[in-house]
């Protein structure tokens, strides 16, 4: 599951930089936009529900109080990133570049922090849950 994890994470910033690349044009392209948007949910949603699925019941013995944790950050990411979603849309982007431009440094900045708070805590625990027959058979391994 550790090398999953260290899979996804790696897609996922990925795509933050394909978007980031995107962004930082002077003038938006909305094929380039949506297309490096649409790559990025994705490989968040992936990630999202490797954690679900895989992650999070693996370790919530071992550590419930951050799986809490990030359990509720997740419920307000998903809620922040639909609403972000539902305002800006692509007409609305063209409109106003400067100003997704803004947004979108913000929340990818997010994300990348989020997968480094994923990382210290997932990657050790996860680490040691191989050695531990009753963890990984909970985890599918």
């Amino acid at each position: 599951m550790l090398d999953a994890l260290k899979a996804m994470h790696g897609e996922v910033l990925t795509q933050i930089a394909a978007l980031e690349a995107v962004v930082a044009c002077p003038a938006p392209n909305r094929d380039s936009l949506s297309n490096a948007r649409w790559r990025l949910m994705r490989a968040s949603r992936a990630r999202l529900k490797l954690l679900n699925d895989g992650v999070y019941p693996a370790l919530c013995d071992t550590m419930p109080g951050p799986v809490a944790a990030f359990r509720a950050d997740d419920a307000a990411s998903r809620a922040a990133s639909a609403k972000h979603i539902a305002y800006w849309q692509i007409d609305r982007i063209i409109a106003d570049w400067p100003g997704y431009q803004a947004v979108s440094g913000q929340i990818t900045a997010r994300m990348r922090r989020r997968i480094a708070d994923e990382q210290r805590a997932f990657y050790p625990a996860l680490g040691r849950a191989v050695a531990t027959p009753s963890v990984a058979s909970r985890s599918g391994r």
